[in-house]
């Protein structure tokens, strides 16, 4: 195991990509920003989602059908479909993916608050920011799990390191495009 964590380890080498996809990202001031916003939320998440549903030491938590339900909301006309998921295939890239899933819940706070401001709320428009809200000791008990899956023999934190910092890669291509 290395000397720092393995939380401070993905935080230092995914930050130019996390600064530039919050840059892409950026705030939203109208509905139509917010409905470019949901749409690309929906095309990242199903795209890693699906990979991490069977994670039995941490389970993801859904919001594909919640973000399909703010598309509806949102008048956005038709759900594209999902691109191909990303593949992970074993524990240690799937928590680096967990990472990245579980920190935009952090984050999911302030935008929240922003949807609010634009008259949505957990029951229209923005309700997979409220599932990603609603529970504040989700992301504590992550990093517990996230800490002691780097004193495990078979964790490569490599692999994590490179599995987040494709998460974020592939989320700039979505909200660039």
């Amino acid at each position: 195991m290395s000397t720092n964590s393995l939380r401070a380890a993905l935080r230092e080498h995914t930050a130019e990509s996390h600064a530039r996809l919050d840059a892409a990202i950026g705030p939203f001031h109208d509905i139509e920003s917010y409905r470019s916003f949901v749409l690309n939320s929906y095309l990242f998440r199903s795209l890693v989602e699906p990979e991490c549903d069977a994670v039995a030491a941490w389970p993801v938590l859904p919001l594909v059908a919640a973000m399909q339900a703010d598309m509806d909301d949102l008048k956005i006309a038709s759900a594209p479909q999902p691109l191909a998921p990303i593949a992970l295939p074993d524990w240690s890239t799937k928590l680096g993916a967990l990472y990245v899933l579980e920190g935009s819940g952090v984050g999911a706070r302030l935008l929240f608050r922003r949807a609010q401001t634009l008259g949505l709320s957990a029951e229209f428009g923005a309700r997979h920011l409220a599932i990603q809200v609603e529970d504040m000791h989700r992301w504590p008990a992550f990093l517990a799990i996230l800490e002691a899956a780097d004193t495990e023999p078979a964790f490569d934190r490599s692999a994590a390191l490179a599995s987040a910092q494709v998460l974020f890669e592939r989320a700039l291509e979505i909200y660039r495009s």
